[in-house]
Order: C-alpha cells, then structure tokens, then sequence
C-alpha cells in the first residue's frame, strides 16, 4: 500500500511538473503586469505627464493554417474598430472579395491595421515566449492609400529581437525567455518619455524598457477626415520560431496579451484645429520632438562561405548524384536559388517594388500580390531564380528531389533556418497538407551518408523528397549495394564506409514522401535564415552560399 501511495504521489508530482513546465509562466504574472499597466495608465492621464487616454488591445497569434510559415507564428495586434477609419471597412470588403483565402475569417487581414497620431504610442507589456530560436518584434507599414491603396507590408528600421531585448533579464540579454519586456512603439519623443515615466513609476523595472522608434518624416499620421487625406496604417508582428518546447509555446500562443493604444488628449479647440487643418488638406502634424531613428544594423560578420565551402558542397551535390544514378536515376536538373534583401525604404514609396513576391511569381504561383510580404531585417530569404526552366522544377510521379545546401546554424550565420517546399498552386502555399518545412536542427546529419569522407559534412544538408513507396525502394538499394560483394570502385569503396543502420535511419529521417493530392506539377520552394548571432541581424547575401535543388528523374533512352 504504501508503494501505492508513493506511486500516486509520484504521478501527481509529475503530472504538476508538466503543467507548470507546458504553462511557462512568466517571472511576473498576468495579474501583476495588470496592475502594473492599471496604475501607469492612470499616471499618465496627469497633467504633469502629458494627460494622455488608451484603448485597450489584444496581441494574439494567427494560428491559421496556409498563411505563415508552418514552423513561424505571427502575433498580430487587434485593436477596437475605433482605431480605423470609418471608410476602411468599404476597403476591406472589397478585399475580402478579392482575396476570400485570408478575409474569410475573423481577425485577419483587416483587423490587424491601425491608425496612429502624430502624438501616439503603442504599449505592450510583454511576456516573452519560451525558450526559441527566434523571436522578434516589427512595426510595419501595412497599408498606404497614396497615390493609390496598396500594400507595402514593409518594416520599419530593425526588429527587437531575443539578442537584443531589454527585460527583466537585464538589457540586451540572450536569456530573456519567459522574462517580461515593455515595448513602445512611437514617433514623439515626449511620448515615449512621459510613458516610460509612468511605467517606472509604477514599479516597472527601468532597464526592461525598449523603445521601437517610427520616422515621423516618413508617416502619414492620423488627422482629419480619411477620404481625404488617406493616412497610413500600421501593423505589428511579433514572430516566434523554433520553439523547443512545443507544450511551453502551444500554451503561450494559445494565451492572448494586452496593449494599449496610448493617445494624448486633445482639447476641444486643438481637435477642431486639426479637424480644419484635415478638411483644408493640409500635412499632418509631426511631433514636436521626433524620436531619433538609430542606424541599421549592417549585415555581415566577414566570414564567406564562398571562400571556404563552395568546393565541399560541389562535392556533396557529386556525392548525391553518383548515388541517385546508382539507384537508376538520371540529375535532371538543378533548380538554382538567388539571394533576396528588399530595400525597405523604397518597399514602403514604390508601389511597383516587389523583390520578395515578384509580379510574375505572384501570377504564376498565385501566392500573394506583388510586394515585400512582411519581410524582416532579421532574415535572408533565398528563392529559385528568375530563370528557372518552370517543366523541370516540378513533380512528376517518377521525379525525386533532394535539397542540398550548407546548414546555416552550423555555420554560425542564423539563430533559426527554415526550408520549405511546397505546391505552387493557388490556396496552397505555406499550407502544411500541401507541403512540408524543415529546420537546421531536423536536417543535421542528413548529407553524412552520401559522402562521410566530404570535408564539413556533418554542416551540410541533403534532405530527399520522393513520391510514396520511393524512399523504402531506395533505403532497399541502398542495403543491397552494401551487401553486394562486386570489384571495389571509387563507388563502392564510399559505400564501404557506409554502415546499414545509418542508411536505414537516412531514409526513414531524411526522406520525406508527398502524394500527388500535396504536390502535383510545379512546385515552390524558399529558404529562410534568421538572425546572425554575431551581427543581431540578417546574414549578408554575399557571406552565404543559397542552397540547390536537384531534380531527378528515372533513367530512360529519352534522357
């Protein structure tokens, strides 16, 4: 009885453990971030402070299937309807027409813009997820009305991200995981000084502040009548990715958190001045102390993978093809990738600019419209080049394709590395049942088998994408070439060195199946890096070396 009942306490104790572990509460509460916000928001609306009101808000996270990367959440903030023009639900239904894939639902596109003053600020007295690989904060132009409406989608300066964030881990600690952060978000220097004052005062710690600053220069801020003067409207993303643990992040992106839209009270005669100055068609007011925008972070830590690795990636991609042409396959062809860095600047002024999602990629994947779809600083995107024969970057039932390239976390060049592969048909881009993704850490030891003599194997990738019943077929060449007691070649002398459990484990790790009903014909594909841990912001295109596709296909006299 008595090993009974310590059994029971056992499981108890367990059971308790992994809810407090699976909840990954914060170091303070939700309760006391509450009061901590109830009383600096009443201290702010003093006199000696700036007198300022706020409207509540919800960060939650769009947990969406087919829009955003399957291994990235997006917390977006939802603000009242108070905090858009009146005009904009005209637009929105207009774009609910056209776009019916992401309008369809509550909290999508439109709920997640927001107009700003000159004067305001944006509040969030953040929680910071559990422990990930990435994490980052964005303000971003989402929507400009001027010349025409259009979506540039565009970030401002750099992202606070988990190398850089103040919180109550310290300033800029690279353990912030589960601590607490206050960001503010504005143009007004006054603002931000009267709010971190308030917050202070009320208890919260001074060095977890972080300022997130917009060029008053560059806004269109909120004043007057919308039809007429057609201001900007902005949007947050928060991005986590590469959670490691999936309990812990599943309850912290389930679990929504609270902003506060924070505006300066106006009296009656300065509101009808601006009211006037809005109907007249007059400029908006900026504020009055702009903040000061920092420098960019520039990309690059020195280190070239070109110098130093291009040679032993060829001989990887020579490795995978000698096996491939083994197993009675034939390299069809290998889809190049380019380097992508939008210049946000002219993202955010020129309508016509769309480097991430080009106008021909957009018609031919139907994907998204032209533009910079919400692309960071923190990241280096790498896409299949403008010139990609579109016949054979695609999947037949006899076709097999291997993605080759440098694991970039190895390398020392991301924080997170996504690759993903997709349909290349409309409603099915970023849609796991379409596709699938995989990170650095899923594909580490995956280009070990095809050639262990390759110098820096073990940091490269070689992760095989087949049709059902391809990577059992192959997993039984592979057995019997190393069973097999022919006269020692070049090949097999390789194989040799080859043992039977790490084939076995290649191909049931590293060979991913995908059916007709998920891939048929073209298909699409895109890798994403973020965050260089040396320089706290993306790799420079000219330090890494993009990954390849080979594409192969069964050997016939027509090859």
């Amino acid at each position: 009885m008595e090993a009974l009942h310590y059994e029971a306490l056992l499981k108890f104790l367990l059971a308790f453990w992994f809810v407090a572990v699976a909840k990954a509460e914060c170091d303070l509460s939700d309760q006391q971030r509450g009061a901590i916000d109830a009383e600096a928001l009443k201290l702010l609306q003093s006199v000696e402070l700036g007198t300022y009101d706020s409207i509540q808000g919800t960060l939650y996270f769009n947990q969406l299937p087919g829009i955003g990367n399957p291994d990235g959440k997006y917390g977006v903030v939802d603000l009242p309807a108070s905090t858009r023009p009146l005009s904009f639900n005209a637009y929105c239904r207009k774009m609910a027409k056209q776009f019916p894939q992401i309008m369809d639902q509550e909290r999508r596109f439109c709920n997640l813009n927001f107009a700003m003053a000159s004067s305001d600020a944006l509040v969030w007295n953040a929680c910071l997820p559990p422990e990930s690989e990435y994490f980052s904060l964005s303000t971003v132009l989402s929507l400009r009305f001027q010349p025409d409406s259009w979506a540039p989608l565009a970030q401002y300066g750099d992202s606070i991200n988990q190398l850089v964030v103040n919180s109550t881990a310290g300033k800029g600690n690279l353990d912030p995981f589960c601590k607490t952060a206050l960001f503010i978000v504005t143009a007004d220097e006054v603002t931000f000084h009267g709010i971190r004052t308030a917050y202070t005062r009320a208890g919260f710690p001074m060095e977890a502040i972080n300022l997130y600053p917009l060029p008053a220069e560059e806004i269109n801020f909120r004043h007057g009548i919308w039809y007429l003067n057609k201001y900007d409207l902005l949007a947050i993303q928060f991005r986590i990715n590469g959670g490691l643990d999936q309990a812990a992040v599943g309850a912290y992106l389930a679990a929504n958190q609270t902003v506060h839209l924070v505006r300066r009270r106006r009296g009656w005669a300065e509101a009808a001045l601006g009211l006037a100055a809005g109907l007249m068609g007059r400029a908006p007011a900026k504020p009055a102390r702009p903040v000061p925008m920092p420098p960019l972070r520039p990309r690059g830590d020195g280190a070239s993978e070109f110098a130093n690795h291009a040679r032993d990636l060829e001989d990887l991609k020579d490795a995978v093809r000698e096996f491939y042409e083994g197993a009675g396959y034939r390299l069809l062809y290998e889809v190049p990738f380019r380097h992508v860095v939008p210049d946000l600047g002219r993202c955010r002024t020129d309508p016509a600019y769309a480097p991430t999602v080009p106008p021909q990629a957009a018609e031919l994947y139907n994907i998204s419209t032209p533009g910079c779809d919400w692309f960071t600083r923190d990241a280096l995107y790498s896409f299949p080049g403008d010139d990609v024969d579109l016949g054979l970057a695609s999947m037949t039932a006899t076709r097999v394709v291997v993605a080759v390239g440098l694991n970039q976390v190895l390398m020392g060049k991301c924080n997170f590395y996504n690759f993903l592969f997709s349909a290349g048909s409309f409603g099915q881009f970023e849609d796991p049942d379409h596709g699938f993704d995989f990170s650095c850490s899923d594909a580490e030891g995956s280009a070990h088998i095809f050639g262990p003599q390759i110098k820096n194997v073990d940091k490269m990738i070689a992760w095989t994408i087949a049709r059902p019943g391809v990577c059992d077929d192959l997993a039984t060449h592979q057995s019997s070439t190393l069973s097999s007691s022919t006269t020692a070649t070049r090949k097999s002398r390789r194989l040799d060195d080859w043992n039977n459990t790490q084939n076995q484990s290649y191909f049931d790790t590293w060979c991913k199946e995908i059916s007709e009903e998920q891939i048929s014909g073209l298909f699409y594909a895109v890798e994403r890096k973020y965050l260089e841990p040396s320089t706290y912001v993306g790799a420079s295109p000219d330090e890494v070396i993009p990954p390849s596709l080979l594409v192969f296909d069964i050997f016939t006299d027509d090859l």
